[in-house]
This record gives C-alpha cells, structure tokens and sequence, in this order.
C-alpha cells in the first residue's frame, strides 16, 4: 500500500498525540508530617499528578485528605509502599482511612481521577499511630 506525503505525515501526527497524551508528568512535593496540611498545590493539565512522601511503620492506621479548592478536579489518591510495590491503597474520593502494612517511606500520588481535569487543592495528612 503507498501512502501519500500528507497521509504519512497525518499518521505520524496521531501516534505523536498519542504518545505524549499517555505521559503522566508530575512534581514531588516534600515530606510532609502528621497534623500538616500543604496548601495551593495544582495539578495544571491531563496526566499530572503530584508525589508527597511520608515515614509509616507497620499497623499504623494514616488520613490521608485532598480538598479541591478550584477549577474541576476530582481528586483521587493512591498510596505506594516503600517497598516499591503497586499500588497499597486508594481512594476516588478526597479522604483515605488505611492501616500501614509495611514500615518504611510511602509515597502519596495526587491526581485528577479521571486524569483529565485540572484544579488546585490542599492535602492533610494524619498518622493515627
């Protein structure tokens, strides 16, 4: 089959699309302790998420809260062990309630749940030990 100059250059223009739209960029944003909230962070287009960190030990029961404070985010949170695993524990909605199952550094990922919307937002985080 031949195509012609502009089919290929169409075809390449697409799949570049689709390449960089499956890219997920993102910032990490620091440590952050039990008690604290972290306030006006963004998530400023399609496929970005931030990462905070945090020290947990085993049976630890951790809050974790986003509040969207603009623009049309839903926030979804996922929570990564230190072991570099998959994914430990996640909520769709702006609060996760879960009892640690390893010791170590988790990181917390932020991010709209459709991974299409945008907006700022504050993030709390309590350690219930």
């Amino acid at each position: 089959m031949k195509m012609c100059k502009s089919s290929k250059i169409a075809f390449l223009t697409v799949i570049a699309v689709f390449c960089v739209s499956s890219t997920v960029f993102g910032a990490y944003r620091g440590e952050i302790v039990s008690g604290q909230t972290k306030t006006g962070y963004e998530i400023t287009g399609p496929a970005y998420e931030d990462s905070l960190g945090f020290d947990g030990q085993t049976g630890y029961r951790v809050i974790i809260s986003v509040e969207a404070t603009s623009g049309t985010l839903s926030p979804r949170i996922d929570l990564y062990p230190p072991d570099g695993g998959p994914v430990e524990a996640s909520s769709i909605f702006d609060t996760l309630d879960h009892q640690l199952e390893q010791s170590g550094t988790y990181t917390v990922v932020v991010h709209d749940s459709g991974y299409d919307d945008t907006g700022t937002y504050n993030v709390t985080f309590d350690n219930l030990q």
